[in-house]
């Protein structure tokens, strides 16, 4: 049989023609260009010749067969890998060629002994293309199963498919035992399951349901369930995909907190009420007192002698600062369960009242104050004018006595919150005593120098806090001390 020359040429697969001889008689420009060997130097040489490692190949083995028993050879890329040397030359870049190759019988042309036909297809980039395959899918498979979440996928009848380990750790069943059965009946609330399978189907997309399913040994989990819509693995009717996360020990916690919320909610009004109705009583007894103590004292008028008269005095000092540390210890019990209006509040206006609520004690110690610019803020203005009203009146009481009292009140912006400060010139605090000078019932100084009940920084602090806020203090001994807090930034007031 004569082949044209042209026609070999113009394949896409490699032509090699073998004669009687065993010596080449055709080689087209694919085989050349593969080969690395041009047709002018192939005619007229043996296989091994030109490429001496097929020397006792499967290749000259078939070969032979077609000639001795005119047996075509079909050798696969699996079984007979790259069974000619080919090679493919981009640039710098040599790749070898995934080769098929087909070795049978030409028919002779007449007057001709017979000949082998050799075909030679390229197959690389299937073989790429099936090897990235192989790989993806065994990458997916092994994400499928060493998921921490529970996966399973459900055909069209709602039949389990697949699951992965945490699955059956899930359910206590084995995958053997779940495969083929209804997805749904492993729910408490089958309609439920039903109606979640459907709507994944139909929206091809599901998103964070909350079922919860029995435990082959009993007990139930709480499950968060996300779906999708795949293509199925072995047919195209399409399947769901389903992530079921356990959530079980997350619905324990929220409902413990529900029931810690409530009990705290509760034991803070029972407080709230305690301490109203113990600051009413207790004031009752002290005012008797007081009372009862002047009433003496006017009674036997001159005929106290000077020691009496100041141990009256030091009873009554005493009755008085009991009804003051009764009033603050309610204030501070409030703080934070009336939780006021926020709005848009002007802060300058907020600091001029609070001085005006100092306003004689600021003459009585001639004290300079200076404020600065203050932004118009969201906040409960209630709560700024106590705040700044007792750190200026803190300034203003532990001024010293070797200078006129200075305060500033000022303002800096502090990425993403509003920080202001109070600054004084006064007796200052030790810096191993500024964590401590916002404690409850915390003096720093003798009651003698300073009057006080210690509570006042304390309601500071809780009021900031409970804001979401911070508060320090900044402080040299003899010199004074700024106190800061924040107020984070809500929606800016205009």
């Amino acid at each position: 049989m004569f082949v044209s020359k042209d026609l070999i040429n113009s394949l896409d697969l490699g032509v090699i023609v073998i004669a009687d001889d065993r010596r080449i008689s055709a080689w087209n420009d694919w085989i050349a260009h593969k080969a690395q060997v041009d047709a002018a130097e192939a005619l007229g040489r043996t296989l091994v010749e030109l490429f001496p490692a097929l020397e006792g190949s499967q290749l000259l083995a078939a070969v032979e067969r077609v000639f001795t028993a005119g047996l075509p050879t079909i050798m696969s890329h699996h079984f007979h890998p790259r069974v000619l040397p080919l090679v493919e030359v981009r640039g710098r870049v040599v790749e070898p060629v995934e080769q098929s190759v087909v070795v049978r019988p030409l028919l002779a042309a007449e007057g001709r002994g017979p000949s082998c036909l050799i075909q030679v297809s390229d197959l690389t980039s299937a073989v790429k293309r099936d090897r990235h395959l192989r790989k993806v899918t065994a990458y997916n498979r092994t994400l499928f199963e060493m998921s921490a979440d529970a996966l399973v996928t459900v055909d069209g009848d709602g039949r389990m498919l697949d699951t992965n380990p945490s699955f059956e750790t899930l359910t206590g069943r084995s995958g053997a035992g779940l495969r083929g059965q209804a997805f749904c009946d492993v729910f408490l609330s089958v309609e439920e399951a039903r109606a979640f399978v459907r709507q994944a189907f139909a929206d091809r997309l599901q998103h964070d349901a909350t079922l919860s399913l029995r435990h082959a040994e009993g007990g139930l989990r709480h499950v968060l369930l996300n779906a999708a819509v795949i293509p199925g693995a072995q047919s195209d009717d399409p399947c769901l995909y389903i992530s079921a996360r356990d959530i079980s020990h997350r619905i324990e916690a929220q409902r413990q907190l529900a029931r810690k919320s409530d009990e705290l909610e509760r034991s803070n009004a029972e407080l709230s009420a305690f301490a109203y109705v113990a600051s009413h009583d207790l004031r009752q007894p002290l005012r008797m007192i007081s009372s009862y103590l002047g009433l003496i004292e006017r009674r036997l008028g001159a005929g106290l002698s000077e020691d009496l008269k100041e141990y009256f005095a030091f009873a009554v000092d005493g009755a008085r600062r009991m009804d003051r540390l009764i009033l603050d210890l309610l204030d501070y019990s409030r703080v934070g369960h009336d939780d006021g209006r926020l709005e848009a509040v002007d802060v300058a206006e907020v600091v001029n009242d609070s001085l005006l609520n100092l306003k004689l004690a600021i003459e009585e110690s001639q004290a300079e104050l200076v404020v600065g610019a203050l932004p118009v803020i969201e906040a409960d203005r209630l709560e700024l004018l106590r705040l700044f009203q007792n750190l200026i009146g803190n300034a203003l009481k532990y001024r010293s006595l070797e200078r006129l009292p200075r305060i500033e009140v000022g303002y800096r912006g502090d990425g993403g919150e509003h920080c202001f400060f109070v600054r004084d010139n006064g007796i200052g605090i030790a810096a191993d005593q500024s964590d401590r000078a916002f404690g409850i019932f915390q003096r720093l100084v003798p009651a003698e120098q300073y009057e006080g009940t210690g509570i006042g920084l304390a309601i500071c602090k809780k009021i900031v806090e409970h804001r979401g806020g911070r508060i320090w203090v900044e402080s040299l001994p003899g010199r004074g001390s700024t106190f800061f807090f924040t107020v984070p930034e809500g929606a800016a007031a205009p």
